[in-house]
């Protein structure tokens, strides 16, 4: 770096040697002093700088007479220039600020053709900032200093930020404003677009919405038209995109089908897919025409029959039925009765495990599809006990000898000995009667079973019951021993069966109490041991397994 001094005689001489130090104060440079001859002048003029800022060259500074002085002032980042005033307090002080010339980040003063003296003070002052607000909508962003706006951006006064203003793909700017004012965007401007601030004065607001491109699409027309009695689905002028399928929806009103399905006056019944035609990747228009036509009635015979009676069942007979209709079968027991057995072609119906076909006696068929034969049987719901009549020995008849009763009825039963024979034993469930004098045995009010056990003998003929008579064993295999210790002498032995017919009768002849043993071929059930003894008679009931 090289300095001119142009001292104005020896005593300015020395004051530039004496003041180099100051004037260099700190700085590291190779100083060249050239010295002029004491015969040229110079002026000098006093630099200075406020805080925040430098003024160069500071100082002292001496310029020849009719010389240029340029000084550089530069402010500190985030400061301005606040005045630049030359001469200050004095006649000639001017404000200069306005005629410094700008470079870069530094301004420029220049003294011209410098005849006397001067000052010059730079002043700084902090350079205000301003918050831009950003509000962005979806489906796009906003970008500065190539980064994402998040939060508000803070720029110093003066300053031009730009902001890059980016929609996602497949949109496009919807609005832009800035402080509240729209800003008119072309067709080209929509996809993207940069705004500068001019100098920043004030604080703004960017606001900006996103929306969808508006897809520009081909169109094509199909006409759906339908005949009367169904419907197409949509129908009339339907538009449909380029590339696109169109599905139409055919379906005829009850009683109804279709008959016709014309696609470019072309028969395509046969392409419909549960009642639909599919237009595919539809590129040019269509037409499409429905027709339809009365269904042809099919009928199926149901035919309901009653086995055994007590009751009616509905149809009675036959009663033909639409196909595809539902049908009940009612079923109407008499009184005292209800439904013992159904069948459906065969099939039970009535009763069967799980839930069952038949509900409050009607049974109903859905989708009537064939023919169908029903058949009822009844059952009697009352309760009924049975009275068993046993007779012992031949000598009279009992009617009825077996019969079921309705509980709750009254029963008689008629007894009716032969001439010349009586009622030599009458038991009633377990409870015996000797030689009882009855033409009937009635029940009221039955509400068990009863067993009744009747013998009769004729009138000439005593009869006793002895425990002594024994059979055994008993029950047997129709091999047995009667113990006759009561009885001496000859006898007549009798095997009588259930229904009161003599099997077997034989003259015995019994010495000394004895045992004897008898051997018969026997159907198994219950039989009647009689001995008659002179004027007596003994009996023991057996059974035979």
């Amino acid at each position: 770096m090289t300095y001119l001094f142009k001292p104005k005689g020896p005593m300015a001489y020395n004051w530039i040697i004496a003041n180099m130090k100051k004037i260099f104060f700190n700085v590291l440079v190779l100083l060249t002093v050239f010295c002029l001859p004491v015969g040229l002048s110079a002026q000098t003029i006093v630099a200075s700088a406020g805080e925040h800022g430098t003024i160069s060259p500071a100082g002292n500074v001496a310029v020849l007479l009719g010389d240029n002085a340029e000084f550089t002032i530069t402010p500190e980042s985030g400061y301005r220039i606040a005045s630049v005033v030359v001469d200050a307090e004095t006649a000639n002080e001017v404000n200069v600020t306005a005629n410094l010339v700008a470079g870069d980040g530094v301004f420029f003063y220049t003294f011209e053709n410098v005849t006397a003296d001067h000052t010059i003070n730079a002043t700084f002052e902090e350079i205000p900032t301003y918050t831009i607000t950003v509000v962005a909508g979806e489906n796009g962003s906003v970008l500065y200093n190539d980064a994402l706006v998040s939060e508000p951006i803070v720029v110093a006064e003066g300053a031009t930020p730009e902001f890059e203003i980016s929609p996602a793909t497949g949109y496009q700017i919807e609005a832009l404003s800035i402080d509240e004012n729209a800003i008119a965007l072309t067709p080209v401007q929509l996809g993207g677009y940069t705004y500068t601030f001019e100098p920043v004065r004030a604080a703004h607001t960017i606001t900006v919405s996103f929306e969808l491109i508006p897809v520009v699409v081909t169109t094509h027309t199909i006409v759906a038209t339908a005949g009367e009695n169904g419907t197409i689905t949509p129908n009339g002028n339907v538009d449909v995109e380029d590339g696109e399928d169109q599905v139409f929806q055919i379906a005829a009103n009850d009683g109804y089908r279709i008959a016709s399905v014309l696609v470019d006056d072309v028969e395509a019944i046969n392409d419909l897919v549960n009642g639909a035609y599919t237009f595919t990747n539809v590129t040019e228009d269509h037409t499409i025409a429905a027709t339809f036509e009365a269904v042809p009635v099919t009928t199926y015979t149901i035919t309901g029959t009653v086995i055994g009676g007590h009751g009616s069942i509905v149809p009675d007979g036959s009663v033909d039925v639409a196909a595809g209709e539902t049908y009940e079968v009612r079923f109407i027991p008499d009184e005292n009765y209800a439904i013992d057995t159904v069948k459906d072609n065969g099939f039970l119906r009535y009763p069967v495990e799980g839930t069952g076909y038949i509900f409050d006696n009607v049974y109903t068929l859905t989708n009537v599809s064939e023919n169908h034969e029903i058949i009822v049987v009844y059952k009697d719901t009352r309760t009924y006990y049975n009275i068993h009549v046993e007779v012992e020995t031949a000598g009279g008849d009992v009617t009825p000898r077996d019969t079921s009763v309705v509980g709750g009825s009254d029963v008689t039963i008629n007894v009716m000995p032969l001439d010349g024979y009586r009622i030599s034993r009458l038991e009633i469930d377990g409870n015996i009667l000797n030689n009882c004098e009855t033409n009937e045995i009635s029940f009221r009010d039955v509400q068990t079973d009863h067993n009744i056990k009747i013998a009769f003998l004729p009138n000439s003929i005593d009869e006793n019951v002895f425990s002594s008579l024994s059979v055994y064993p008993n029950p047997n295999n129709g091999m047995f021993s009667i113990d006759l210790s009561n009885i001496e002498g000859a006898a007549t032995y009798q095997l009588i069966d259930a229904r009161g017919a003599v099997v077997e009768t034989r003259e015995i002849n019994v010495a000394n109490g004895e045992t004897k043993m008898f051997n018969h071929k026997l159907d198994a059930g219950t039989y009647i041991v009689r001995i008659i003894a002179g004027d007596k008679v003994y009996v023991e009931q057996i059974v035979v397994e």
